[in-house]
């Protein structure tokens, strides 16, 4: 996690997702993003980066996917490749916006698909925001359910409690 989402990362995510401001999500990747926070990375010993999958109603309406410029501009800075579009949703779901804690963790159950490309590699998850990890979890299954091994995540923000101790700057 790069930052706490508040009010100023809120309306820089927002400019990025929904007015296609690509040099932001760049920005706060290539200037946030400390030598230290990269060789925390580093140990990972990721071999690949995966965007968190969008729906189609989002790519849509957006014609991007927020986390595939996230995870094209990490893997740039680490020197890792990333393998896009490695994630997919295999059916509908209601807008995670929309929903409570609960509701977000059983909408997305099952919902992911990843290609058997990732079989056999150590992949860093990354999304460009975390509210409650229920991407993040689903992903990870879908990871390991073609023979991946989900080794660390990244995202520019969260908004979740802190239970874990950040990447330090």
């Amino acid at each position: 996690m790069l930052c706490e989402f508040d009010a100023e990362v809120s309306l820089a995510l927002s400019a990025f997702k929904e007015r296609g401001q690509f040099a932001i999500a760049r920005l706060l990747v290539d200037e946030l993003v400390s030598d230290k926070q990269l060789s925390q990375l580093l140990c990972f010993e990721a071999d690949t980066i995966v965007a968190i999958a969008s729906s189609k109603a989002s790519f849509a309406k957006r014609g991007f996917s927020p986390a595939q410029i996230v995870a094209a501009t990490l893997g740039r800075r680490l020197g890792l490749p990333t393998l896009p579009n490695a994630l997919a949703l295999n059916r509908v779901t209601a807008d995670q916006a929309a929903l409570a804690v609960d509701g977000r963790a059983t909408n997305l159950v099952g919902a992911m698909t990843c290609s058997t490309s990732v079989a056999g590699r150590r992949v860093l998850l990354v999304d460009d925001i975390v509210t409650t990890g229920a991407s993040v979890t689903e992903a990870a299954r879908a990871v390991d359910e073609v023979g991946g091994r989900v080794v660390g995540f990244f995202a520019i923000a969260e908004t979740l409690l802190r239970n874990c101790t950040p990447i330090e700057k």
